[in-house]
């Protein structure tokens, strides 16, 4: 058992990254929107904010063996996926299907990182498939 979940991040010219969590992943939403408030300055600085988003994600939990990675490819997930694209600024949700590429993954909702930080997951789960780009971006 786990709750397994992949944020990914982008910079437009290498391989994304993943980063993965194996107990946390339907706290991801919740977890990125705090690294991008504490990393707010390294926005589009890539490297230096993965590792503020990989950070937060360990938070706690820096010398333990098990429960995170980093790869260049998808790992263990049960939720959609959240997709950094770090050159516009840009959070998307895509909805995950084993076997497809993430430029094949159906695009569930778009968030500048602005708009991001306004978002209230006590009332909202950016995971929920009724939450579209039209209604939420800006």
């Amino acid at each position: 058992m786990g709750d397994r979940g992949n944020i990914v991040v982008s910079d437009g010219q290498n391989p994304p990254v993943f980063l993965y969590s194996h107990w946390t992943g339907s706290d991801l939403p919740k977890i990125l929107q705090q690294a991008l408030k504490r990393g707010k300055g390294r926005w589009g600085d890539t490297p230096y904010l993965t590792r503020i988003v990989f950070s937060q994600m360990i938070k706690g939990e820096l010398l333990e063996v098990t429960g995170y990675g980093i790869s260049t490819s998808m790992c263990d997930n049960e939720n959609n996926i959240l997709f950094l694209d770090d050159v516009n600024q840009v959070v998307k949700v895509l909805k995950h299907s084993w076997g497809n590429e993430l430029d094949e993954m159906t695009v569930m909702a778009e968030f500048k990182y602005e708009k991001f930080l306004e978002l209230n997951f006590d009332k909202f789960d950016p995971y929920c498939c009724t939450w579209h780009s039209t209604n939420l971006a800006g």
